[in-house]
């Protein structure tokens, strides 16, 4: 089945609200979407620990990641954009 939508995530630290998200996103896959996780800068236990995650959920899930050096959302966003592989994009 082709790829109807990706979807891309923004995050930072926060894996328990993350993993709220991902699990409803399990919950209605069917193999319509892939997901991309555009991290600004996440601590080193928090990438760890959601790179085991995200090998249990169903769908394709990519996480972008660069340091930390203040806010820049927008740099790891673009990065996400250019890596999805379906037409159309959800944020």
């Amino acid at each position: 089945m082709a790829l109807a939508a990706s979807i891309i995530l923004s995050f930072y630290n926060d894996l328990p609200l993350l993993q709220l998200v991902l699990e409803a996103l399990a919950a209605q896959y069917e193999g319509q979407f892939e997901v991309l996780i555009a991290d600004d800068g996440s601590q080193a236990p928090v990438v760890s620990d959601l790179k085991q995650r995200l090998a249990a959920y169903p769908f394709a899930a990519t996480h972008l990641w660069h340091p930390d050096h203040g806010f820049r959302k927008t740099v790891i966003l673009n990065q996400a954009v250019d890596k999805a592989r379906a037409p159309y994009l959800v944020f």
